[in-house]
């Protein structure tokens, strides 16, 4: 991704300097994460009720979905390209294919930069599901743990 010109002293603009399009994928991303963390915390509260794990997984996966639909339509209106509706739809119903599908559509072979940091993306969710899960088995033991042991 290219990053903003900066001003005279170096200094790179603040959001709002940024075309509106940037600013939507910023957004886009940010709430991706954000809701990561939170199906996160609301599997480790609802650990114990049957179903809930399954169910907190296909709305993590239909959200990321949602939002790799998102960045890829931002994405392509900020770069003016027309994209077929085909590679938004795949990055909708099937993120891990469509999202490298459409960076290399309409990046080429740049387009591995852009998977990398798709990639970091997840990683980093899946970093802090790992935390709050460790945080969460913690916690419950301190809650659940016997008087006399």
């Amino acid at each position: 991704m290219i990053s903003p010109p900066c001003d005279s002293r170096g200094l790179q603009p603040a959001m709002s300097a940024l075309s509106p399009w940037r600013r939507y994928k910023f957004i886009t991303v940010g709430a991706l994460f954000l809701l990561g963390m939170l199906f996160s915390i609301v599997q480790v509260v609802l650990e114990d009720v049957d179903g809930a794990a399954m169910k907190i997984n296909i709305c993590d996966g239909v959200t990321f979905g949602v939002g790799a639909w998102l960045w890829c339509s931002f994405d392509s209106a900020e770069r003016s390209l027309r994209v077929t509706y085909g590679y938004r739809i795949l990055a909708l119903l099937v993120p891990i294919v469509g999202f490298p599908a459409y960076a290399f559509k309409t990046r080429g072979r740049r387009g591995f930069v852009l998977v990398g940091w798709g990639l970091l993306l997840v990683v980093l969710v899946q970093a802090v599901n790992f935390g709050v899960c460790v945080v969460g088995v913690f916690v419950r033991g301190f809650f659940y743990a016997s008087p006399g042991a």
